[in-house]
């Protein structure tokens, strides 16, 4: 059944990162690794400070969501890259699990790029 959904999760235009209470991730769908630059295979087990890079906007969200214990969305958060202008992305970030407050949480990532373009020629 995990097999399924990781094809399932890997299907999805979003990136999705499910990370533990202290941080650590433990799933990442196949677009939040290209979203990240990197692969889906070394993801699990990283913190997401290593994972986003240290201060990045969506370590912040999910710090706020873990301490309040609520949802929050952010709309066209910049993601860094090395060799590119920085990559707009939607981020949603929900607590998860049985503990609202400190427990674990779920992070959805959405590549606005193709839209910002679309504005921009418009």
């Amino acid at each position: 059944m995990l097999h399924d959904l990781q094809g399932i999760f890997d299907a999805l235009l979003e990136g999705v990162v499910v990370a533990d209470a202290e941080g650590r991730i433990e799933f990442a769908n196949g677009e939040a690794a290209r979203l990240l630059g990197t692969s889906n295979e070394v993801l699990p087990g990283r913190s997401l400070e290593e994972a986003f890079g240290r201060g990045h906007p969506v370590c912040r969200i999910v710090e706020r969501v873990r301490r309040s214990g609520r949802p929050s969305i952010h709309d066209e958060v910049e993601f860094p890259r090395r060799l590119a202008a920085p990559l707009p992305v939607d981020v949603a970030v929900s607590p998860i699990g049985d503990r609202p407050q400190g427990g674990g949480v779920a992070i959805a990532l959405r590549d606005r790029s193709a839209a910002r373009s679309l504005r921009e020629e418009v």
